[in-house]
C-alpha cells in the first residue's frame, strides 16, 4: 500500500471500524501502517503545542515566571517531546504487550480465537488509531479532557470490532476475551502488589527486630 492510500484507509477505519478490520497484516505491515497514520497527527500536535507555548509566553510568562520566557518555552518543548515519545515509542510497545495478552487469553486460555498473533496485533493497532489520529485535540484547552474520554470509548469499540473481525468470531466473544484479559491483568497486578507489600513489611519488621535486639539500656 502507498503512503497516501494507507492514510486514507486509516481515516476510514476511524469512522467505519469494520472497513479494514478484516485485513490480514503482518506485524511489520501493521507497524508501518500505524507510523504512516501518525505522522500528520504528530505534526498537528507539534503546531498546536508550539501555539500554546507562544500564547503562554505572551500572556502569562511575565507574571507567572517573572519574565523568564525561556523557562516556559523549555517546559513546553519537553511536553511536546514527551507527546512524540508517547506517539512513536510507548504506544507501539503497548500494542505489542496488549496483543500478546489478548492472544494469550483468547487463544491459549479461552480457546475463543484460532488465528495467530499477527491478527491480534493488527486488531490492537487498529484500536489505537482513533486516539492517535485525533490525539492533537487533547492539547487544546477545555475540550482536551472531553475528547480524551470520547476517544478512549471509541477506541474500545474499534478494538471489539477488530478482534472479532480478525479472528472471525462473534463480537460478544471478543468482549469476553477483552474482559477476561482485563481481569487477568488486574489479578496479576494485585498479586504483585500483595507480594511486594508482604516482602516490604517483612523487611521492615526484620530491621525493627534487629534494632530492638541491639538496644541497650544507658549506664546508670
Amino acid at each position: 500500500m502507498g503512503f497516501m492510500k494507507n492514510i486514507n484507509l486509516g481515516w476510514k477505519v476511524y469512522f467505519h471500524p469494520s472497513f479494514l478490520a478484516k485485513s490480514k497484516m503482518s506485524v511489520g505491515d501493521a507497524l508501518k501502517f500505524y507510523y504512516q497514520n501518525t505522522i500528520v497527527p504528530a505534526i498537528i500536535f507539534i503546531i498546536i503545542g508550539a501555539a500554546m507555548i507562544s500564547l503562554g509566553i505572551s500572556s502569562y510568562g511575565s507574571t507567572i515566571f517573572g519574565g523568564n520566557a525561556a523557562f516556559l518555552a523549555g517546559i513546553g518543548a519537553v511536553a511536546i517531546v514527551l507527546g512524540l515519545v508517547y506517539f512513536w515509542v510507548l504506544v507501539p510497545i503497548s500494542i505489542f504487550i496488549n496483543a500478546f495478552i489478548y492472544q494469550l487469553v483468547g487463544y491459549n486460555l479461552l480457546k475463543i480465537f484460532d488465528k495467530n498473533y499477527d491478527r491480534s496485533f493488527a486488531a490492537v493497532m487498529f484500536a489505537e488509531l482513533p486516539m492517535m489520529l485525533l490525539y492533537w485535540v487533547v492539547a487544546i484547552p477545555i475540550v482536551g479532557i472531553a475528547a480524551l474520554v470520547v476517544l478512549s470509548v471509541w477506541s474500545m469499540v474499534v478494538l471489539i470490532v477488530s478482534l472479532a473481525a480478525q479472528h472471525k468470531v462473534k463480537r460478544t466473544d471478543a468482549v469476553v476475551a477483552i474482559l477476561a484479559a482485563m481481569l487477568l491483568v488486574f489479578a496479576l497486578t494485585a498479586v504483585i502488589f500483595a507480594f511486594t507489600y508482604i516482602f516490604a513489611s517483612a523487611a521492615l519488621l526484620s530491621r525493627a527486630g534487629v534494632g530492638a535486639g541491639s538496644f541497650t539500656m544507658p549506664y546508670q
